[in-house]
């Protein structure tokens, strides 16, 4: 990376600290570019860390740690106002606000015969109704007409396979606020499917009429227009988790060994993806991983370091690098 151009965030806010007697588990980015975090009256994420550490060392734990059955939930959004409390039932939550101002919450994992894995929960907590997603939950993100976008890991796109539960076996999937998968016509089956195969959904960002991916294992960066038109461009930049998108320019960020801070802009053009520069996040971390935030909706990067949001736009890089 020496030689690289060194880009440091927009600081947007301060971020408060929970407060005592709630834990953070994770943030979020919504539609609107705002963020919400997700809390936990016990420490879940500290729980799991120590669970997780103890096996690797030797240590046979059985099933991941189960939180108190009195262990509830709370959303708290940009401007610190509490949305809704609920019990918690997730271990390994991914969450979003439906268009409708309902929230939509999901456990990543999901083991068939456990029942529905994804809750719809009202403004003041209230449960809307229960829906399958599948399992190895990688990303969700909600669109304008009220649809739920998933993207899968490995486990969730071959274990659906294996087990004959297709919601994950194409590595995407879109449901409406009742469960039903939702997309588009030419996407249903194999012989329509336009897009290459995806074996994990690395990058994963919907916009207001399609949805962004770059996807393992050769890293296209391909748009699945909501009407079902899709378009690919071939990409060599590998093992992005992050894509951001504005007209014509695409913004990787992370990837494998000593590329985890590392990004590239690039054009599109008819069909390739062409690298026009590239730069270092200035972050100090050694994996975005580490970090309460690291997320792209639309034009923009999301990030929360030391409880501070920072932003990172197309347009800032396309100026720092052209």
């Amino acid at each position: 990376m020496a030689g690289l151009k060194l880009l440091t965030p927009r600081v947007r806010a301060r971020v408060p600290s929970p407060e005592a007697g709630w834990h953070l588990v994770r943030y979020a980015v919504m539609s609107d570019g705002t963020i919400a975090r997700l809390e936990s009256s016990f420490d879940i994420v500290t729980s799991l860390k120590e669970h997780q550490r103890r096996a690797l060392g030797g240590e046979n734990l059985g099933p991941w740690p189960t939180p108190p059955t009195d262990t509830r939930f709370r959303i708290v959004t940009t401007d610190n106002a509490t949305g809704p409390v609920f019990r918690q039932r997730e271990l390994f939550p991914e969450f979003d606000r439906m268009s409708d101002g309902a929230w939509i919450i999901a456990d990543a994992r999901w083991w068939p015969g456990s029942g529905p894995n994804g809750r719809l929960i009202g403004s003041t907590g209230q449960i809307l109704g229960d829906i399958l997603l599948g399992d190895g939950i990688e990303h969700l993100q909600c669109d304008g007409g009220g649809n739920v976008w998933v993207g899968y890991f490995d486990e969730g796109i071959y274990a659906s396979v294996k087990d004959g539960i297709a919601l994950g076996a194409f590595g995407l999937n879109r449901f409406d606020a009742s469960g039903a998968s939702t997309l588009p016509p030419a996407c249903r089956n194999w012989d329509t499917w336009p897009l290459p195969q995806i074996s994990d959904c690395s990058a994963m960002n919907v916009v207001n009429d399609a949805v962004w991916l770059c996807t393992y294992t050769d890293f296209p960066i391909s748009r699945l227009g909501f009407n079902g038109e899709a378009r690919v461009w071939t990409n060599d930049k590998c093992g992005a988790d992050l894509l951001a998108v504005d007209g014509d320019l695409v913004v990787l960020l992370g990837g494998y060994g000593d590329e985890r801070r590392h990004g590239a802009l690039l054009r599109l053009e008819k069909d390739t993806a062409r690298r026009i520069g590239e730069f270092v996040i200035d972050i100090p971390v050694e994996d975005l991983r580490e970090l309460s935030l690291a997320s792209s909706r639309g034009d923009t990067l999301h990030f929360v370091h030391n409880d501070t949001w920072l932003r990172l736009t197309v347009a800032d890089v396309a100026t720092a690098l052209q």
